[in-house]
């Protein structure tokens, strides 16, 4: 934005998305959220913004529900239940995905005993349920990347669907719920700093979760089962809590890494200028908080980014992929033997020659966050084109490659990337058009049919892969899995009743170590 001295007074351009206060003179610039700078004449941040760009939300009353946008705070019980609520529905998926996960391992395994092959290359057959599952979650985490998106004015007709999408989220991503509303003010450690802690945290107190109810379910069950053990039982329920933290890594990775590439994602504003003019914001600054200068000696910025995002960065983009790289070398000749099938999320449904394929979709999803990420130093429109082509890549790299086992499951993904790329470049419609003197709404007729359409397409395909679980679950072992979570709310009564009231039979023998079960 022009800023100038004449007579002793300082004037400002005023233009609706461009912000009033900051700039350099040789450029405007545009704020990331057009309705935050209202362009009226009055040379301040709408309601509820304040600071560089109108990027930081007014305390108190008001927090951050996505970067560059606030919204009044809600209760601290609401935000707090929600919040819960969506910890608990994460739960539940990671709980069903490691339930057909080993299912499917089960039914891998049996085959390799008996002497059958590995997964074949392309077979045309059924896929288990986790082969459908997987992609779906899949395109639901690049979904959210493409809906995160800032500048874009999303018509009404996607608005529901992505807020529906940020609430799945939102146990990864405090922002979706205003989480920064309910964090303490009055500490040394500041309210960005500490929603990051809280994302990376999240899969910990998942896993913990986890383990509570783990550790829960073997005692019921040793104390049901009059021929088992409490040391047996949580040997099988230690096991399957491995194969749970994988599907909790995988479900929270992108969103993991959108926290800890977000500590480097910076601005530039102003350049240092000489009089008339005045440059109020010089240098560049945290997207997380435009209030504070990056790099800056001293500053949080600096000592959050060095000392907790660089590691963390190491660790997930290149500890992390070398890691599961060296494991499933290693292991390439027993990969589908029993003693690896908690390990088999990994691996089980891509071909036995690109069984190491999930280190690419590791590798791509980085890629793809880092463009969202640090897009935001593009502009909206170069953000948006460059997260068009990266996902055209990966799903050309997907129809060449055809990395699943299943020919169903690989063209359910193959979908699913469809899907998300189509979206990605339809939003290529929805950017304001404008200039420094004015921004021009697009067409609302327009931005309503075109939003209708992607509706359409993503809801023709989430629907295709309803159909596609409801054939392929076996619905005989949810009904006993639901029967054995009972009997183990029983608490093992029902069980020592029967064994009481039946007649003892001659020459019967105590069974051995219980075998595990999928459940």
């Amino acid at each position: 934005m022009h800023v100038w001295h004449a007579g002793g007074a300082q004037h400002t351009l005023s233009v609706q998305g461009l912000h009033p206060h900051t700039c350099a003179c040789a450029a405007a610039c545009r704020c990331r959220n057009p309705e935050a700078c209202p362009g009226n004449g009055s040379n301040t941040c709408a309601a509820g913004y304040k600071s560089n760009l109108c990027g930081v939300c007014q305390w108190p009353g008001w927090g951050s529900s996505a970067p560059f946008v606030c919204r009044k705070c809600w209760s601290k019980t609401a935000i707090i239940v929600l919040y819960v609520l969506a910890g608990v529905l994460m739960l539940a998926v990671a709980k069903l995905l490691c339930f057909f996960s080993l299912d499917f391992a089960n039914v891998v395994v049996v085959a390799n005993g008996a002497g059958q092959a590995a997964p074949a290359s392309g077979q045309p057959a059924q896929p288990a349920p986790n082969e459908v599952l997987k992609p779906f979650c899949i395109y639901l985490q690049f979904s959210f990347l493409v809906a995160s998106m800032q500048g874009l004015a999303w018509p009404d007709t996607l608005k529901v669907p992505f807020q529906a999408l940020s609430v799945l989220f939102s146990s990864a991503s405090p922002q979706s719920l205003g989480l920064e509303c309910i964090l303490p003010r009055n500490t040394r450690l500041p309210v960005p700093v500490q929603g990051f802690l809280l994302v990376m945290a999240m899969p910990l107190l998942l896993m913990v979760a986890l383990v509570v109810l783990e550790t829960v379910k073997a005692y019921l069950a040793s104390k049901r089962n009059a021929n088992s053990t409490a040391g047996s039982a949580f040997a099988i329920e230690k096991k399957r809590l491995v194969a749970q933290s994988i599907i909790v890594c995988f479900l929270f990775y992108p969103l993991m890494l959108r926290a800890v590439m977000g500590l480097f994602a910076c601005i530039t504003l102003d350049q240092a200028v000489s009089f008339p003019y005045v440059a109020k914001a010089v240098g560049s600054f945290w997207t997380g908080d435009m209030s504070q200068q990056c790099w800056v000696p001293g500053g949080y910025h600096r000592i959050a980014a060095f000392g907790l995002g660089l590691p963390l960065l190491i660790i997930l983009v290149l500890i992390l992929p070398a890691a599961m790289l060296g494991f499933i070398l290693r292991h390439r000749k027993d990969l589908y033997s029993d003693k690896l099938r908690h390990f088999s999320f990994m691996f089980s449904n891509y071909r036995p020659k690109v069984a190491w394929w999930e280190v690419v979709v590791l590798l791509q999803t980085a890629t793809l966050v880092a463009i969202s990420v640090f897009g935001f130093g593009l502009g909206t429109y170069y953000s948006c084109l460059a997260l068009t082509a990266g996902l055209a890549g990966t799903m050309v790299l997907h129809a060449w490659m055809r990395p699943y086992a299943s020919m169903e499951a690989g063209r359910t993904s193959l979908r699913g990337l469809a899907c998300v790329t189509f979206t990605s470049f339809a939003a290529l419609s929805f950017l304001p058009v404008g200039t420094v003197y004015g921004q021009l709404a697009v067409n609302q007729a327009y931005a309503i049919t075109a939003g209708a359409f992607v509706l359409i397409v993503n809801t023709v395909y989430i629907v295709s892969v309803a159909v596609q679980l409801v054939r392929a679950i076996r619905w005989t072992a949810i009904v006993q899995m639901v029967r054995k979570m009972l009997g183990l709310c029983c608490g093992g009564r029902c069980a020592q009743q029967r064994e009481q009231q039946a007649p003892a039979m001659p020459g019967t023998v105590k069974s051995g170590p219980p075998v595990e079960e999928v459940a």
